[in-house]
C-alpha cells in the first residue's frame, strides 16, 4: 500500500472542544495524517484555530484551514474521498477501507452530521459497530488506528 497523505478533514465545527480533540489525535501520528478544517465557525473559528495553529508549530505537524469542503477537494485533489454519515452512510469495517495514495475522509463537526451533499462528495460510512454517532473523536481515533495497523502490517 503506497499511502502518500491520509487527509482529515473536520467540517463545520463551532466547539474549541472539538477541534483540540481532533487535532491532538491527528497530531500524535505520523505526518501522514495532515489535519484540514473546513468552515470552522464561531468560537472554534476565533480561539481554537490559533491556539492549534500553535500546537502544530511546535510539534512540526502540518494543518490546513480552508472556508469550505469544495475548496478542500479543489486544492488537495484526494484520489479517494470517504464521508462519515449515519444518514447516508454503509456500515462498513474500517479494516476493510480501499486505501490509495492520497485519501480523505470527511467527518462533520457538528450534529446532526454531513448534510446529504456533502455526505454524497465521496463514499458515505459509518463505522460498523456504532449504531449512534460517537463524535469526530471518536471517529477520527477508529479509522486512524485502524489505518496505523494496516500499513504496520503490511511494512
Amino acid at each position: 500500500m503506497n499511502i502518500e497523505k491520509i487527509y482529515i478533514i473536520l467540517h463545520n465545527v463551532s466547539s474549541i472542544q472539538r477541534v483540540h480533540d481532533v487535532a491532538r489525535i491527528v497530531f500524535s501520528t505520523e505526518n501522514k495524517f495532515i489535519l484540514v478544517i473546513t468552515k470552522p465557525t464561531g468560537a472554534a473559528a476565533q480561539i481554537a484555530i490559533p491556539e492549534i495553529f500553535r500546537d502544530a508549530y511546535k510539534h512540526n505537524k502540518p494543518i490546513i484551514i480552508l472556508p469550505d469542503l469544495k475548496d478542500a477537494i479543489e486544492l488537495l485533489k484526494p484520489d479517494q474521498i470517504y464521508t462519515l454519515s449515519h444518514e447516508y452512510g454503509e456500515r462498513i469495517n474500517p479494516e476493510n477501507l480501499e486505501l490509495k495514495p492520497k485519501t480523505a475522509f470527511i467527518i462533520a463537526g457538528t450534529e446532526p452530521g454531513l448534510s446529504k451533499n456533502e455526505a454524497l462528495i465521496g463514499k458515505p460510512i459509518y463505522i460498523k459497530g456504532f449504531n449512534t454517532w460517537i463524535g469526530p473523536a471518536g471517529e477520527i481515533a477508529i479509522i486512524i488506528y485502524t489505518i496505523t495497523n494496516k500499513i504496520k502490517d503490511e511494512n
